[in-house]
């Protein structure tokens, strides 16, 4: 298999200055990709490496990539990470929604990160990501409530008042 550290593995485009983003996701076949190429295929639940079909894709159920990412220091409760992702305007992870329906705003939600869920509104995520629900049936407007962040609720009732 030849070296595909150049280019993307999915659109086949060579990376630009700008794409900060390319990083192996595979450990066996080292392909690399383009953030937003490979989102797809995450959130499909695929479990193979889209360019050689190798497996897995995934270790232990979570992408290998999402621990340096706005969803891995939300999960992991770390706002100060988190909010140094949302600074620099490391946006990966963003929108992604875990194999439970967990996305970075649930999860800074659920770990009381009022800021870092405020940020995460104001940078215009859509209704489908606001109000997302879980496997286990709540949402970030829901868990904003039950920790009292009354900032967030205001936000997302504010933002998304069509959709409430």
């Amino acid at each position: 298999m030849e070296d595909n550290n150049e280019k993307c593995c999915v659109c086949l485009l060579n990376y630009d200055d700008e794409d900060h983003v390319k990083f192996p996701i595979h450990k066996a076949c080292n392909n690399k990709y383009h953030y937003m190429c490979i989102k797809c295929f995450i959130n499909l639940r695929k479990k193979e490496c889209p360019y050689c079909k190798d497996k897995p894709l995934f270790l232990n159920n979570e992408d290998l990539y999402l621990k340096d990412t706005i969803y891995g220091a939300c999960k992991d409760g770390n706002s100060l990470k988190a909010m140094e992702f949302l600074k620099e305007k490391k946006y990966m992870g963003i929108d992604y929604i875990d194999e439970y329906g967990l996305t970075p705003l649930i999860w800074a939600c659920s770990k009381s990160m009022e800021n870092v869920a405020l940020e995460i509104i104001k940078l215009g995520i859509n209704e489908c990501l606001a109000f997302n629900k879980s496997k286990y049936g709540f949402t970030a407007l829901s868990i904003a409530k039950e920790h009292k962040l009354l900032k967030v609720v205001n936000e997302l009732e504010n933002h998304f008042s069509d959709f409430i």
